[in-house]
């Protein structure tokens, strides 16, 4: 119903009618206030304030930094945090979302504690979101109120930066919406155990105005309609992640969902994650392994319980998704990974299977060195995809050493999702201590006439299995499974610097560069002015190809230097002719001196 509709239906009633200009009074005021806000801020101290029913502000947290007492916004460690308040007009719902415009997007809302100063420690959660609709986004609904501060940070994932917009909308219900925030961490538990998940719930009256719907996995779980959860027994089928739904008159909106999944150790805090760097921050940490764990705020649990050896982790991928850098897993994964750190107790073979998923797997194992820089640091030391007895689950198998860190992730087949069992096993009987990968031998440059057929090869050693990948700077990496890179016949666009990365689950090492240079044909070129011409050719690379000029096919030869390449390496020689009729050209190549191309001009 609009305002105006709204007005005429209550003309007889002028309080009312009073009510509704006010509203609309506030609208106008807010929107106002929105188009000279100052936007965010580092410094929580320093925070601006903005108000309206809807708006949209941009900002960046480039070059930001954390603060002592900081919240983990988005439930992830804060790193680049920018903070501002909003002062609610009405009382009602808000939505809000933050979409990154070139980096991922961590969101929190709080509120200052009632009569405390306004410092970092006295803030309470209220809502928090990593990813919305899109992998960089965040978004959130919550109850509001009328003259209430809400603080909002906005902060970037594993430390990333950049532009972003928060667009947000308040529905002005005029009564209170109840809001609902969870005191249950995400955690794993045992098989059989009792699970309560809990909300907190504020502006809640347990009536027929406003009901509560529990769900799983997006389904809706039956005659569960209370703030708490009770799971007597936890089964397999109940692994996944909890949300409430909150009708009421008004609205219909999700809490942030809890998260449970299984550990057949009993690890409550080891969990598996969409992304890497969460799943590092709750590791499987074997007792004797490298403490604390890289990206763990909280130290490990260490206390000297024997773990790491014979396991089960158990976890839903319902809502996994990808990266746009996340490797394409054993050429087969799809985007729907669910990443598993691991601290091996003492050096072994893991041994990893997905038998007993619900759905088509594809298994990676992966190795990386401090400090971790994202899905570059990355290198896989094994994966699989339907090697198991199934014919869809996968198993893979790799060396490891209690002073290493590894990362295994599991994804589907097509785009595959549901239940996903990751079994593992470390197997110790005289292993051999394991031995970094080591280059022998590297190719030589090479200088090549385009349509020539090129393979570079390398020669390693060090602890199997060894994984190799070709890079060329500012390049995407050329995946290769060993140590030999065929480019076929190469173009000029192929010409330049190449290297190869080799790592095992001992370490890995990067190779020296490698030069190829190819070059094509030399071609006559006449400039349409009497005596002039052009000889141009192809020449990209590192190398050069000396061109040498004589009025004599017999010689003497000079050198001729007056070309200059072009961005896409065509270099163009001139000729004046006019004195002289006749010129040999020969561009001479590495090694092959008796041999060389020449063209004779001529009037």
């Amino acid at each position: 119903m609009t305002v105006r509709e709204n007005l005429q239906s209550v003309s007889n009633a002028t309080s009312i009618v009073r009510v509704w200009v006010i509203r609309l009074l506030v609208l106008l005021a807010g929107l106002g206030v929105v188009a000279q806000a100052q936007g965010f801020v580092d410094a929580f101290a320093g925070r601006a304030e903005v108000t309206g029913l809807q708006g949209t502000l941009t900002g960046s947290n480039v070059g930001a930094t954390i603060e002592v007492d900081e919240p983990r916004h988005g439930g992830k460690s804060p790193a680049k945090s920018v903070w501002i308040t909003f002062v609610s007009p009405a009382t009602g719902l808000m939505s809000l979302k933050v979409e990154g415009q070139d980096f991922d997007v961590l969101l929190g809302v709080y509120r200052l504690k009632v009569g405390q100063p306004a410092l970092l420690r006295h803030l309470e959660r209220v809502v928090r979101s990593d990813d919305g609709d899109t992998g960089t986004s965040a978004s959130v609904e919550f109850a509001v109120k009328a003259g209430e501060r809400y603080e909002i940070a906005v902060d970037g994932f594993a430390r990333s930066e950049g532009s972003f917009q928060m667009d947000w909308q308040v529905e002005d219900l005029g009564v209170a919406v109840p809001m609902l925030v969870s005191t249950t961490p995400d955690q794993a538990f045992r098989p059989g155990d009792r699970v309560v998940i809990t909300y907190a719930t504020e502006d809640y009256d347990d009536d027929d105005d406003v009901k509560l719907h529990w769900f799983l996995n997006d389904v809706e779980l039956e005659n569960e309609e209370e703030p708490t959860l009770v799971i007597p027994s936890l089964s397999e089928a109940q692994v996944g992640q909890y949300r409430v739904r909150v009708d009421t008159d008004d609205v219909r909106f999700f809490t942030e969902a809890v998260e449970v999944q299984m550990s057949t150790e009993g690890l409550s805090t080891t969990l598996a994650r969409n992304k890497p760097e969460d799943s590092m921050e709750s590791p499987l940490v074997g007792a004797g392994s490298l403490r604390p764990s890289p990206l763990r705020n909280a130290a490990p649990a260490g206390d000297g319980v024997s773990r790491g050896y014979n396991g089960s982790q158990i976890f839903n991928t319902v809502y996994a998704g990808r990266d746009p850098l996340e490797p394409v897993h054993c050429g087969q994964g799809s985007g729907s990974s669910y990443w598993f750190a691991y601290q091996a107790p003492e050096a072994g073979t893991a041994v990893m299977d997905t038998a007993g998923s619900t759905f088509d797997t594809v298994l990676a194992a992966y190795t990386y060195d401090m400090p971790y820089a994202g899905y570059a640091s990355l290198r896989e030391i094994g994966c699989d995809d339907n090697s198991g007895p199934d014919g869809k689950s996968a198993v893979v198998s790799f060396r490891v050493s209690p002073t290493r860190y590894y990362v295994v992730v599991v994804d589907g087949v097509n785009g595959a999702k549901g239940r996903a069992h990751l079994n593992y096993r470390l197997e110790t009987n005289a292993v051999p201590p394991l031995v970094a990968p080591r280059i022998q031998q590297m190719p030589k440059d090479r200088v090549v006439a385009h349509g020539t057929p090129v393979t570079f090869e390398v020669v390693a050693e060090g602890s199997t299995p060894l994984a190799y990948r070709w890079i060329r700077p500012a390049s995407e990496p050329l995946m290769t499974t060993n140590g030999v890179l065929a480019l076929g016949e190469v173009q000029l666009p192929q010409g330049g610097l190449y290297q190869v990365e080799i790592s095992n689950a001992a370490g890995a090492v990067t190779s020296a560069p490698v030069g190829l240079t190819v070059w094509s044909d030399p071609v006559l070129e006449l400039d349409g002015m009497p005596g002039v011409a052009w000889v141009r050719y192809g020449l990209q690379g590192p190398g050069s190809v000396p061109v040498e000029m004589a009025s004599e096919v017999q010689g003497p030869w000079t050198p001729w230097t007056n070309g200059v390449p072009d961005a896409s390496g065509i270099v163009r020689l001139s000729l004046d002719f006019a004195t002289e009729p006749r010129r040999f050209l020969r561009l001479r190549l590495p090694a092959v001196s008796a041999t060389s191309v020449s063209n004779t001009i001529s009037q």
